[in-house]
């Protein structure tokens, strides 16, 4: 009896001696990482300077050669998207930085009043023929009928502009495109449509417009190289005159910062590339430098064009 109880104390006092020397060990790789660690001086560096947890996700082009691609010498750059791409045909709009900066033929077929999801599979009339969802398989098809059908007021600022997007349109051939790109604001957010239908199978949420357009291109034109550019976040003055900051405004499907985390998911279900606009350097400090009313200033456009133009240029690396 004497002998089991002796054994026992023995057997505690190895296991605190082996627990002590573990401890022990900790506490010295600590001071030794700690006193090799390198002590980083941000006194001078000013909030929302810079951002390391942007989501940039470059994804190089296939290189296998496909029969129906149109190959020529020029890269042929398809914009889908909204106001945030085209600023509702103003000389100063992320189309026309592109524009100015890439050497490429970029096509802008964005729709001032457009939004990602829909309200079905079936194409319908006004605001809803302009959704990407249905855009996508109209330019497969090469039928505008449901966008002439629409009256310009619902679709654009303007009729000029209006009828030169059915211009354009017409001109189109996704088999000579090599990239797409697409770029929408937060307008399925604040129209409460993010948080309809959030499952890839469903077309009239945002998930499934996007992931069910995606499908539709890569099983059709898989040559092209798809480029998703994330909204920004954005700032309303609210009825009371104060602002009003789409990451911390529930608008029925908890805040923009999730809207985004599902575009973000869908860009790397497809393996598409993509543009973090979101967390890129805006945030509650800075934002109304940037954005207006829910719109991009000048200031603003300039800033995440020239991020597009950057991430492009840099091939996605994220110590530009």
């Amino acid at each position: 009896m004497e002998d089991n109880k002796k054994k026992r104390i023995s057997i505690v006092a190895i296991l605190g001696i082996v627990i002590l020397a573990i401890i022990a060990f900790c506490i010295y790789r600590l001071v030794d990482w700690s006193a090799r660690s390198i002590d980083f001086n941000t006194d001078d560096i000013e909030e929302g300077e810079f951002d390391l947890e942007y989501l940039d996700m470059y994804v190089y082009p296939s290189e296998e050669k496909f029969p129906n691609h149109i190959v020529d010498d020029t890269e042929d750059i398809l914009i889908l998207g909204n106001v945030y791409a085209n600023n509702y045909g103003k000389e100063k709009s992320i189309v026309n930085i592109l524009k100015k900066k890439l050497d490429a033929n970029i096509i802008d077929l964005s729709i001032d009043r457009s939004m990602i999801s829909c309200e079905g599979p079936n194409i319908g009339n006004g605001r809803e023929s302009g959704s990407f969802y249905h855009l996508v398989r109209e330019l497969g098809m090469q039928n505008p009928d449901a966008l002439y059908r629409t009256y310009w007021s619902e679709l654009f600022d303007s009729e000029d502009r209006y009828y030169s997007f059915l211009e354009t349109f017409k001109t189109v051939d996704l088999n000579k495109i090599d990239t797409v790109m697409i770029m929408y604001n937060l307008v399925d957010y604040y129209t409460g449509k993010a948080a309809i239908a959030i499952t890839e199978d469903d077309p009239r949420g945002v998930r499934g417009s996007l992931e069910q357009g995606l499908t539709y291109l890569n099983e059709n034109y898989p040559h092209l190289n798809i480029v998703i550019i994330s909204p920004y976040p954005s700032v309303a003055t609210g009825s009371d005159g104060e602002l009003v900051y789409s990451s911390s405004t529930d608008y029925g499907l908890l805040n923009s910062s999730y809207y985004f985390e599902n575009i973000y998911f869908v860009a790397t279900k497809y393996c598409t590339s993509f543009v973090d606009n979101y967390n890129y350097g805006i945030n509650e400090s800075n934002i109304t430098d940037y954005v207006e009313n829910t719109l991009l200033t000048d200031k603003g456009i300039e800033f995440l064009g020239n991020h597009i133009i950057t991430f492009l240029d840099k091939k996605g690396a994220t110590n530009y």
